[in-house]
């Protein structure tokens, strides 16, 4: 989900029929399809979604052929919502599971840079790339030849931090690694996040504010799977003490404003959750009672700051079918 300057919400989800793009704008909520219209099996899925700043909704997102042991025929494109309608969807290259960002007018988009994955992980090393568009054209540079998977975000002068999850051990002892790029903009480097471990971490959102400190949320999980959530800063001095934003609920989505003001969203069995550090210290409050599952969801500030929260429900972990959407008025 994305927020645009007049506070209206923009969502892009993997639907039965592909990419599918919905807004309020008109005061309601309307559906549109995007993306490719798929054939010869394949299909398109993993839509990030975001709102440039002259006001165009960009959509990146992976178009492949799966089976039950794997994907292939991969490749990541990139469409625009201009007011005269969709683009054509744009190829920016062979690759899987984008991450889309924008700032200050820079539009990118990370991806792991293969044409598909099979049931069998940490084979071998899988590159990442970065690929920016430039001239209406897209000037791509390797983050790393070996990762696994990374999240794109920018800083103050669009400077493009990517957090790679280290899950197979290529890139270290440390299970996350922040990669930043040079002054140049033409290479990056990679530095260990501290409390991190191999096999045992994973990203799950990151965000720079105005001051150029980077706020990351990721899971510890231990060998029977169970994760911990924990979100931690890093500033001109170093990384923060991690802590738990919300202890005991699951948080797996996290938005942050410019003067670093943090809000997340997770759930426990009562339900889900908001929380945020506006005050200084860490506060939360209930969002809606009898959210089960989370397969998809979101939180997103508009220019007032206030939090939006989107929550798709999971029929099959007991729960009916239903997507909600809410915004906190009162700061």
């Amino acid at each position: 989900m994305a927020i645009d300057d007049a506070g209206i919400a923009h969502v892009a989800a993997t639907t039965k029929q592909g990419i599918a793009y919905w807004t309020n704008e008109s005061g309601t909520w309307a559906r549109q399809p995007i993306g490719l219209p798929s054939d010869d099996g394949a299909s398109d899925r993993s839509p990030a979604i975001a709102v440039s700043d002259s006001g165009d909704i960009v959509v990146a997102y992976e178009r492949s052929s799966c089976s039950p042991v794997g994907c292939g025929g991969a490749h990541v494109f990139v469409t625009f919502r201009t007011p005269s309608g969709w683009s054509s969807p744009a190829l920016v290259a062979e690759g899987i599971t984008p991450s889309l960002a924008t700032r200050d007018g820079v539009i990118g988009v990370v991806y792991r840079a293969i044409e598909g994955f099979s049931d069998i992980a940490c084979e071998e090393p899988v590159p990442i790339d970065y690929a920016v568009l430039s001239g209406g054209s897209w000037v791509i540079e390797r983050v790393t030849e070996n990762g696994w998977d990374g999240l794109l975000t920018y800083g103050p002068g669009a400077s493009p931090h990517v957090v790679l999850s280290n899950l197979c051990g290529f890139l270290g002892e440390a299970g996350l690694y922040l990669a930043v790029s040079g002054d140049s903009g033409s290479s990056f480097t990679l530095e260990p996040i501290p409390g991190t471990s191999q096999e045992n971490n994973r990203a799950y959102a990151v965000a720079v504010d105005d001051s150029g400190r980077t706020h990351l949320l990721y899971v510890d999980y231990d060998d029977d799977d169970n994760g911990q959530s924990f979100y931690t800063v890093r500033d001109p001095g170093g990384w923060a003490t991690r802590l738990e934003p919300l202890p005991g609920r699951a948080v797996r989505w996290m938005a942050v404003d410019g003067a670093g003001h943090m809000d997340v969203v997770g759930q426990d069995a009562e339900g889900a959750w908001h929380a945020t550090n506006r005050s200084g210290a860490i506060t939360f409050d209930h969002v809606l009672s009898d959210f089960v599952g989370y397969i998809d969801a979101a939180v997103a500030l508009d220019a007032a700051g206030r939090p939006h929260v989107l929550l798709r429900m999971d029929p099959s972990a007991g729960g009916s079918p239903a997507i909600w959407y809410g915004i906190q008025t009162a700061l």
